[in-house]
């Protein structure tokens, strides 16, 4: 199934950047979709447990990504570790 989203603005990526950019557009009266990789992440405990998520790298991104150079490395970031669901009216989707 196909689900197409109308927004003012789209921003990929809900880190630093995007969280804080998406924040202040919206508060600016702007509709804004942000779009995150993956599946949702499971509600549990071990979310809020530092020792879990820095100690025993819970949400460690484990892809491969490459430079400009073509050369590999792994990126020292966690998936994040929270969820928000938005309902949208039906008139929003087309």
């Amino acid at each position: 199934m196909v689900i197409t989203l109308k927004s003012e603005i789209a921003i990929i990526g809900s880190g630093m950047g995007g969280g804080m950019s998406a924040r202040a557009l919206s508060e600016k009266g702007k509709q804004v979709l942000v779009l995150e990789r993956g599946y949702k992440l499971p509600r549990e405990k071990e979310n809020w447990e530092p020792k879990e998520v820095f100690l025993h790298s819970r949400y460690k991104n484990a892809g491969t990504w490459r430079d400009a150079e073509g050369k590999s490395f792994t990126p020292g970031v966690h998936y994040s570790v929270s969820y928000t669901h938005l309902t949208l009216p039906t008139s929003d989707l087309v």
